[in-house]
């Protein structure tokens, strides 16, 4: 439920206007693929994608889960030293819920934290700046 509610709260901030904003979180899975109807049986539940999205590890990597199932993120810095396999990993460790939403959130705040972010100063204004080196509309004050 919490991966659920986090992937719901990221598109009603990204997209408040959608129609999936305001339904129920069944009705939500059922939009998203992730719970579904056999239609030759009349078996309602989880599809694999929705496990695999919004599940509990335990659940995913069960056997009517996908029991091979297993996120790792490996970080290397450039170094000769053939000791060093990482230095820095993410995988299901037990420390949180090792779903594909809850790794991508870890992958994309580990790597957007290494992005350059340029910036020039104007009359000690702080003007952030495109990646092509343009000043942005926007400025943010760097007096207190």
């Amino acid at each position: 439920m919490e991966s659920l509610q986090q992937y719901r709260q990221t598109l009603a901030s990204l997209q408040p206007s959608h129609p999936w904003v305001g339904i129920s979180d069944m009705d939500f899975l059922k939009k998203t693929g992730a719970y579904a109807t056999e239609y030759e049986t009349g078996k309602e539940g989880f599809t694999l994608a929705g496990l695999l999205m919004f599940g509990k590890y335990d659940s995913i990597i069960n056997r009517s889960g996908d029991p091979m199932y297993f996120v790792d993120y490996r970080e290397r810095l450039a170094t000769d030293d053939p000791d060093i396999r990482w230095t820095h990993r993410i995988y299901p460790d037990g420390t949180w819920e090792a779903n594909l939403y809850q790794f991508y959130i870890r992958i994309y705040n580990r790597l957007i934290q290494s992005l350059p972010r340029p910036f020039m100063m104007k009359d000690g204004v702080r003007r952030p700046m495109t990646p092509c080196g343009r000043r942005s509309s926007t400025a943010l004050s760097t007096k207190t």
